[in-house]
């Protein structure tokens, strides 16, 4: 029983990878979802886009801008922990690249263990983060966050299943990360805003 759902599952697995990565490919999408997979290591984002953004948060959110930086980057550095040294070093599953699978390879694979999807769960972690502190923009962080999970598997480097345990991991590390945090961040936040009115 046992033996016939994991079986079904890899099907699944691999029809649906073949579905995104080959079947429902188009031409912009071979334009723009390689660009968004690794958006984060062009020299553009780097060094121009990325200081400019925390600038900017600064400047106009000042201490809670600080304080959002902070948690993201708590959540952050947990979610990439937990995903790549700890997960991905005990199921050590290789890539489809790596398996023999047919695969449209868009992006240079890196080789290392696929489950599950670092990007997805560090996105997915970020984005949690963004719709705690700052709840209109959700829905945009949410979205970004799940076009670069559909970029892993669309560019061929990752299962779809891969995709969904790192979204899963992410939003579950964000909103425990968020949880631990809260209540220091909403106590500066108070201790500011009297400062600010009585001071």
């Amino acid at each position: 029983m046992f033996a016939n759902l994991i079986s079904y599952y890899r099907e699944m697995d691999q029809f649906f990878f073949k579905k995104i990565n080959q079947d429902w490919s188009f031409p912009l999408g071979n334009v723009f979802f390689p660009l968004i997979t690794d958006f984060q290591k062009l020299p553009v984002f780097l060094y121009v886009l990325l200081p400019l953004t925390i600038l900017l948060i600064l400047y106009f959110q000042r201490m809670k801008g600080l304080k959002f930086l902070l948690v993201l980057a708590l959540a952050l550095t947990v979610s990439d922990t937990i995903a790549f040294r700890v997960i991905k070093q005990i199921v050590h599953r290789p890539r489809p690249a790596h398996t023999g699978m047919v695969v449209a390879l868009r992006v240079e694979d890196s080789g290392g263990p696929s489950f599950p999807s670092n990007h997805a769960t560090n996105m997915f972690a970020a984005a949690g983060i963004v719709s705690f502190v700052f709840p209109p923009y959700a829905a945009l962080a949410f979205f970004y966050a799940a076009c670069v999970a559909y970029s892993r598997v669309y560019v061929g480097v990752h299962y779809p299943s891969d995709v969904l345990a790192g979204a899963i991991l992410g939003t579950l590390i964000s909103f425990l990360v968020w949880r631990l945090t809260r209540n220091f961040f909403i106590q500066k936040q108070k201790k500011y805003a009297f400062r600010k009115k009585y001071l």
